[in-house]
């Protein structure tokens, strides 16, 4: 007699997925743009040979000296469609989870790869066409592949983590600040050192002595990034600049900095861009690292003693 063993529920009717039929179409047009304009950062700064050339390129070669620079500005155009696809979202509501994992998508990509992929054409570039690669002969060709695989795993872990704890919350909340540092201002990082590199080359020209002066900035990226792979990963809180720093009332004196910072920044716009992603990325670890410092170095009997009264609230709640 044969005997007739029932599959379980999830094995004999399997729950029917679900089928998207409709997403809002402009913060999605917004996150695919920069999912090209990272693309497009691969592409130039792939590409060995000058881009711009004919009549125009004596003129262009000032904002746009190399194929670096150029693909550096790709991925700034891809920062500004990744700080407008959510305002977008949230300003028309039309915010959901399909907006939130293509965004995700876009900037491993934009801020994950194409930094990554950057900063090894320009150890390659420093080099002298030297094999960037994981069995190059070269030690700083193995060194250089191997930070900048790390760089590009702590980013898909950092937004991996990201997407599984803020599932399930208001889509609507605006966002004051993050658990690790976030994967754009890690790329703004590295864009901003590489137009500071490549704008020393080009107001270096034919000085050999002033051209050197880049060289440092280069061989310090391999370690920049894998810095920026561990602040990506790390649990280190970071305010969220554009909510925190221009939403609201400020105080007359933080206006009176603004003011300061948009002058210099008009005046040297590379340089300035450059300095405060730098600064950004630091602060946070450098203030843990000031207090505990600080506390440490406190005698034990400096510490201020509870009032009574917080015992006896203690024993209340206990």
């Amino acid at each position: 007699m044969n005997t007739i063993h029932k599959l379980p529920n999830s094995a004999a009717s399997p729950r029917r997925s679900r089928r998207l039929k409709r997403i809002a179409a402009l913060p999605a047009l917004l996150t695919l743009g920069n999912l090209i304009f990272g693309f497009a950062a691969i592409h130039f700064a792939a590409r060995p040979e000058p881009v711009i050339t004919g009549d125009s390129a004596a003129i262009l070669q000032r904002v746009l000296p190399s194929n670096l620079a150029i693909a550096a500005y790709m991925l700034l155009a891809g920062m500004l469609c990744d700080a407008f696809d959510g305002r977008v979202a949230r300003l028309t509501r039309q915010t959901s989870d399909f907006g939130g994992q293509l965004d995700s998508l876009a900037d491993i990509v934009s801020f994950g790869i194409a930094p990554a992929f950057m900063i090894t054409c320009l150890i390659g570039a420093t080099l002298e066409g030297r094999a960037i690669s994981p069995i190059s002969d070269a030690f700083w060709g193995r060194l250089t592949w191997t930070m900048a695989a790390i760089y590009v795993a702590c980013a898909a872990l950092r937004l991996a983590r990201y997407n599984v704890e803020t599932m399930g919350q208001n889509a609507t909340h605006v966002t004051t600040g993050f658990k690790g540092f976030p994967t754009p201002g890690a790329a703004a990082v590295i864009v901003g050192l590489i137009l500071v590199h490549e704008e020393v080359l080009r107001r270096a020209g034919e000085k050999a002595v002033v051209s050197k002066l880049a060289d440092p900035v280069a061989y310090a990226m391999p370690f920049i990034a894998l810095g920026l792979g561990l602040l990506m990963v790390s649990r280190l809180p970071y305010v969220h600049m554009g909510n925190t720093f221009f939403r609201g009332r400020k105080p007359f004196f933080q206006i009176v900095l603004m003011v300061i910072f948009f002058i210099l920044a008009w005046i040297q716009p590379i340089f300035v861009f450059a300095a405060c992603m730098c600064i950004y990325a630091i602060s946070t670890p450098a203030q843990h690292l000031w207090l505990r410092v600080f506390r440490s170095a406190q005698p034990a009997g400096s510490k201020k003693p509870i009032p009574e009264k917080n015992h006896a609230d203690h024993e209340k709640t206990a």
